[in-house]
């Protein structure tokens, strides 16, 4: 028994020690395979890429156990189909790859009847009770042809090391004037740019021939974050409606949809346009 003990307590000791270390070589073996689907050219490499990071980081609706949280599951996944996306300009018939959020910034409601929701303007940044913050926020999303990923800090430093592995500096004072709509239809051409930063366009427009939420920027170089974002969804006492408040990074925007439950399912309302900013990084 004594051996048995003993034998149990080492292998939890090895395995504590060998955990950390196992998921630094898979995220080594992830960047290696990113860097070898660019070099080669192979969407078969990529695809593996993603498919690999699709199934690391599984859905964790599941796992929502307050009845405000896992409602907001149901309306983050009825957001993101085809109809409403396509406002944002996000075609999932264009890209085989979708990166979204891996985390909602708050849930909550708003003590105010349905008329109010169902009437009014729609606010943005209103005051509202917060039941969750900051929380794991994985819906599972099933959309034909498309394989979702959920963009964590550990992805995002990955992805964006592969675009700024050339040490990109910030802000150089002696290039040459060019924009950011230069850098992302490819023109760069007609300038004489450092080799850093040739590498770095080359790289963003490999992987945003299959994924759309790359986006440019010529201080920083390339990097990714999702094309949208559902930071805040605010429902009504009743659960009938819900205010969602999106940032549209692809198209430098914010605003409110209002969602209404309708037979059991989520539908769209309406939209309201509140944030536009200009063209930057």
């Amino acid at each position: 028994m004594k051996k048995l003990i003993a034998f149990l307590a080492f292998a939890l000791l090895l395995s504590a020690v060998l955990s950390p270390r196992m998921a630094i070589a898979q995220g080594v073996g992830q960047a290696d395979l990113l860097e070898r689907a660019y070099s080669t050219d192979s969407y078969e490499l990529l695809s593996q890429f993603f498919d690999n990071w699709n199934q690391e980081l599984a859905p964790n609706e599941a796992e929502a156990s307050d009845p405000w949280l896992k409602e907001a599951y149901k309306v983050y996944a009825a957001v993101c189909q085809p109809e409403i996306l396509k406002r944002w300009h996000v075609s999932l018939s264009e890209t085989p790859f979708l990166v979204v959020q891996s985390q909602i910034e708050k849930v909550g409601y708003l003590q105010q009847s349905n008329r109010f929701f169902r009437d009014s303007v729609i606010p943005y940044d209103l005051s509202f009770t917060v039941v969750d913050s900051a929380v794991a926020f994985r819906p599972n999303l099933l959309l034909d042809g498309v394989t979702t990923v959920y963009l964590t800090d550990g992805y995002e430093q990955l992805v964006n090391d592969f675009f700024t592995t050339f040490h990109l500096s910030p802000l150089k004072t002696d290039l040459p004037d060019i924009t950011d709509e230069d850098i992302d239809e490819g023109d760069l051409q007609s300038f004489e740019l450092p080799a850093e930063y040739k590498e770095s366009s080359n790289r963003g427009h490999f992987l945003r021939k299959y994924v759309s939420d790359i986006n440019p920027c010529y201080f920083s170089g390339w990097r990714i974050r999702p094309f949208f974002t559902i930071d805040k969804i605010i429902f009504s006492p009743s659960r009938k409606f819900a205010i969602v408040e999106y940032t549209c990074h692809g198209e430098n925007r914010g605003g409110t949809i209002l969602m209404e439950k309708k037979r059991g399912n989520w539908v769209f309302v309406k939209e309201q346009y509140v944030i536009v900013w200009s063209h930057g990084c």
